[in-house]
């Protein structure tokens, strides 16, 4: 039976009001729930280690792992970092973890675990500082045992790093939220910085984050000290992305953000298949050939922008209406995983492709369910604080995705935030208003949508 208009109101204003600075998290645990927390973070690491000695070693690198392995290899040797065609983020943190120990690439798996048991603790404290501990611990156990995300801990992309990341800045706008203090807009800052030097489409988070910090009514700011505190934020950003910027212009003598992989994306991801425009793979072997035979990045950049506008500009009229339902289903389809498609190429260790198919299967049925779970309760949950930061990030990056191109890799710093709510609405957080039907039905229209992606993936993609 779901609780009554005014329990639901008088509860939802006592967890979402600001909780006092300071506060030590074990006082606001009973013992009961601290020694939940502590249990699935022991969980939590157990079978992400179980995971990485069953999946077994894989020496041999593939895609872009061996790009970012092999320049993080250069910084830990004390060579430099080798151009600037991807992010630097990921391969510093290897090369230090690679400096710090044995420079084996199971070691790195493992500093991977670390830092995603990090992210798992953002993740808890700011559900429980906004829901409470019990809705916390179920939207947690959902992110701890979420097989997608436990294997991304095991594959050397940048994924992992970007998910811890992306809830640390999440976290600390909530802090900031919540304590109206300006060492969280710092904290936030420096987050943000490491993010887009990690992930450069996340420079687009920081124009969400200001119009998200300057629209909050709140009586203890004014509009002054909110704007004072959304230029304190662009400026603590650009004081950690620009060091490498003029790195950039050093090495290249133009200016160079981050890196200079931007336009070969879109390109990629703009070159559609003649027949099968939904599932059929593109064309893009000749892209990649001629991209790599040019020495010079700039160059490179040039050549795909030039063959990303004229593939942009073939697809008019429809181009946007294919993009749309294509890049959506290359993001979200349940029967496309980094997992399956190591097992289908036989890139694992020798013997343990069965095991992967098996787990292959279990990552397919958790990710329909949790997604489908998740979706429903970005609808029906009401938070007015922290929910429309969630899902304009989330319709952000997806439409970067459309635009540009799609991979289920993508998929996966974006899974916690579908995640958030699925604990607050088990545990009756639902909007008993004049909202309440209008959320039921787009919660409805997200489960179809979710149902289709399943349906499509498993019966009607040849791949």
């Amino acid at each position: 039976m779901s609780p009554s208009r005014d329990s639901v109101q008088k509860r939802q204003e006592v967890v979402i009001a600001p909780s006092e600075e300071g506060t030590d998290i074990r006082r606001t645990l009973t013992r009961r729930q601290a020694t939940s927390l502590v249990v699935l973070f022991v969980l939590a690491a157990a079978v992400r280690l179980w995971t990485l000695w069953a999946i077994g070693d894989v020496p041999k690198l593939h895609g872009d792992q061996g790009y970012y392995v092999r320049a993080a290899r250069s910084l830990a040797r004390g060579d430099g970092y080798p151009g600037s065609m991807r992010p630097p983020g990921f391969p510093f943190f290897a090369a230090a973890v690679f400096r710090m120990t044995t420079g084996s690439l199971q070691t790195l798996r493992i500093a991977q675990i670390a830092v995603s048991l990090v992210g798992l603790w953002f993740f808890f404290d700011l559900l429980r500082r906004r829901f409470g501990a019990r809705p916390a611990l179920i939207s947690s156990a959902i992110v701890a045992f979420h097989p997608t995300l436990i294997h991304y801990t095991h594959f050397l992309w940048a994924e992992n790093l970007v998910t811890t990341l992306l809830l640390a800045a999440l976290w600390a706008l909530d802090r900031w939220d919540a304590a109206a203090r300006r060492t969280w807009i710092v904290v936030t800052g420096l987050v943000l910085g490491a993010l887009i030097l990690t992930r450069e489409m996340a420079l687009y988070f920081v124009p969400v984050a200001v119009g998200w910090m300057l629209r909050r009514r709140d009586t203890r700011r004014s509009m002054g000290d909110r704007i004072a505190d959304a230029v304190l934020l662009t400026v603590i950003v650009a004081a950690v992305v620009l060091p490498w910027t003029a790195r950039n212009y050093t090495l290249h003598h133009r200016f160079v953000l981050v890196g200079t992989l931007q336009w070969f994306a879109i390109a990629e991801g703009n070159l559609l298949p003649d027949s099968n425009w939904i599932f059929g793979p593109g064309p893009v072997g000749p892209l990649h050939a001629a991209y790599f035979a040019i020495a010079d990045e700039l160059q490179r950049e040039a050549f795909a922008r030039g063959v990303a506008l004229k593939a942009i500009g073939r697809e008019q009229p429809a181009w946007i209406f294919k993009k749309v339902i294509r890049n959506v289903y290359l993001l979200f389809t349940p029967s496309q995983t980094q997992l399956t498609r190591f097992a289908r190429a036989g890139w694992l260790a020798p013997g343990r492709d069965v095991l992967a198919g098996r787990l292959a299967l279990i990552e397919a049925v958790f990710y329909v369910v949790s997604l489908g779970a998740g979706a429903a309760a970005l609808c029906l949950v009401p938070d007015a604080r922290l929910k429309s930061l969630v899902v304009v990030l989330l319709l952000l990056f997806v439409s970067i995705y459309i635009v540009s191109a799609a991979n289920h890799r993508y998929r996966a710093p974006l899974l916690p935030l579908f995640a958030l709510y699925i604990g607050p609405l088990v545990c009756g957080f639902r909007a008993q208003d004049r909202t309440a039907g209008p959320r039921r039905v787009a919660a409805v229209a997200s489960v179809v949508l979710v149902a289709v992606l399943c349906l499509a993936g498993f019966t009607i993609d040849p791949g």
